[in-house]
Order: structure tokens, then sequence, then C-alpha cells
């Protein structure tokens, strides 16, 4: 997001008058090639939804403090702590967030609580006023351009190919319990001729939180890609390529 600012100050750019309120994350980094301190600024993390949900996490940062909340890997079960509760770290002298601060540093938590509730409405209100993008993920599993279907239908037409993925942009993805639901998923779904299965584990759970099963990416064309052993590629019977 600082490519665009860096370029516009480099070029001496303005950005277009109907664009001049709109928010605007990134900022020049010609200060730090030039060896000058940049100025500090705040950034904020979310996952796959704009929805400030604990179950996806979120976090923001502003210098060394940085806030988390939640996140795909923060299991109640297996956590040390409760991971769903606003953590606070200092990212100077404790970079693997090992010491939670919240209780030590109540009001540094609560404004930095505050400045990503400002940077949050910020994000919602980008969505809503000014982005010129076709939709915002494929709803009912995230991801793409169309919905991921609900409860696909395990089916063995497809040819599986492990350690290998897809090449392009996802249609959608959402989770699934197998690999054959992966293919049912993209049996049903209109233009969706490949996809690939990211089978999930403790280490790696799927977007949605989920250990078991794995995550279905759909494709719009078989284009397939060495992978990693966690990853199936799924062609259908009528699909191209090879």
């Amino acid at each position: 997001m600082d490519f665009m600012a860096t370029v516009l100050e480099v070029l001496g750019v303005e950005r277009p008058a109907t664009q001049s309120k709109w928010a605007f994350d990134g900022v020049s980094v010609l200060p730090i090639l030039r060896g000058e301190a940049p100025e500090p600024r705040g950034i904020g993390w979310m996952y796959m939804t704009p929805t400030a949900s604990v179950k996806d996490g979120y976090a923001f940062r502003y210098g060394k403090w940085k806030l988390a909340v939640g996140g795909i890997s923060c299991d109640a079960n297996r956590s040390t702590f409760n991971c769903s509760k606003p953590q606070l770290y200092d990212m100077q002298s404790d970079w693997a967030e090992n010491h939670d601060l919240a209780l030590k540093e109540p009001v540094i938590l609560a404004a930095i609580e505050r400045n990503f509730s400002i940077w949050h409405a910020s994000v919602l209100q980008s969505m809503k006023d000014e982005s010129k993008c076709s939709g915002h993920g494929g709803g009912g599993g995230g991801g793409g351009n169309v919905p991921f279907p609900k409860n696909p239908k395990p089916s063995s037409e497809c040819t599986y190919k492990p350690g290998f993925a897809q090449n392009g942009a996802d249609m959608a993805h959402g989770t699934v319990a197998t690999k054959e639901e992966c293919c049912g998923a993209c049996a049903v779904t209109k233009g969706c001729h490949a996809g690939d299965f990211a089978s999930a584990s403790a280490r790696h759970p799927t977007w949605d939180g989920e250990m078991t099963g794995g995550t279905c990416h759909l494709k719009s064309a078989n284009s397939p890609k060495p992978g990693s052993p966690a990853q199936t590629a799924i062609v259908l019977p009528s699909s191209g390529g090879s």
C-alpha cells in the first residue's frame, strides 16, 4: 500500500480531486530512502471478512505497540492463555509476542483499541462509498466473485493429483470435509473447471478455523502447478488443459 504513495510523491502527482478525501493507509517511503526517520503511523490487519471478529482475528500496530485479538489459530482448548481477549505487545523488546502487557498498560491498550476502531470505520466507509471493485468476497465461504456452494455433496467424478495445486485466482473458496466434497462444489458452480483442496491440520487450520477437512479453491481453468504435500489438484472430466 506504500508503493502508490511513494510513486505519487516521486512523480509529483496528486490524487484525483474526487478521491482527495478518500481514506488512504499508504505513506511515502522516500524519507526512509533518504535515511530519515519516518513519521509514526498506525496499521491494521483483518482476515477474510470486514467484520472485526475474534474468530477470524484482527490486529493493530502503532509504533512499538501491537494489539492482537483472536485469530484462526486461537483455540481455547490448546492455548495457555485466553487468546480471545485483547493482547498488547511491545514489539521493540518482544517481537515474538511472548509477554502480554494488556493488564500492565491499560491506558495504552485503550488508546490502541480506539485507534483500531477509527481505522476499522474507515475501512467500512471505503467499502461502502469509495471502492470501485465489484463485490467484496464470494459469500457463503468468502473469496472470489461467486458464492461458494453450501453443503456440497461429495463426488468421485474428478481426477485427483496429490501434491499439485491450481494456478489462477479463486472463483470462490470455502471449507469442506474432503476432496470429494471439493469436487462436488466445483461440479455445481457455473464456470468452474478445476480446483484444489488443501487439507487442514492443527498447525495449518482452514480460514474458518477448522483443523480437519480442508479448504477448497474453485478455479475457472485447469492449470496445475507443483504444490505442497497437503494440496491436491482437482480436475472435472469436462475440463480442458493439462
